[in-house]
């Protein structure tokens, strides 16, 4: 019989770095554009010629319906902000450099060579 030990793994999504929301792919295309549109034409003030350029991306991208929200749930972390996983102990102590595998080899410097007792 074996024994196999588990640790609870809870780790900040990388993703949304912890928000549980990332933006959506559309909304950020039609800003960046409509950034770079304000630097070239109104040197980054959002004036009233910016905003109806930014309305006008928004009416291109959808036409015939009401635009998604901006911010959407992660994905990756099902809107949590964070993933949670079960790993091995012998994983866990690895991790946090408490325990090397048995197969593990360490590569010493040839100037370290010195400080060894035979």
């Amino acid at each position: 019989m074996t024994t196999e030990y588990l640790v609870r793994k809870i780790e900040t999504c990388a993703d949304c770095e912890g928000e549980g929301v990332v933006g959506n792919q559309d909304w950020q295309e039609i800003n960046q554009a409509n950034n770079k549109w304000m630097q070239e034409h109104t040197e980054g003030r959002f004036t009233d010629e910016a905003l109806a350029d930014w309305e006008r991306r928004i009416r291109e991208k959808w036409p015939h319906s009401k635009p998604p929200p901006e911010e959407e749930s992660c994905v990756e972390c099902e809107g949590e902000g964070k993933i949670e996983r079960w790993i091995t102990l012998q994983q866990a102590l690895a991790e946090l450099g408490i325990w090397q595998p048995p197969n593990w080899v360490e590569i010493i410097e040839p100037e370290e060579l010195e400080d060894l007792p035979f």
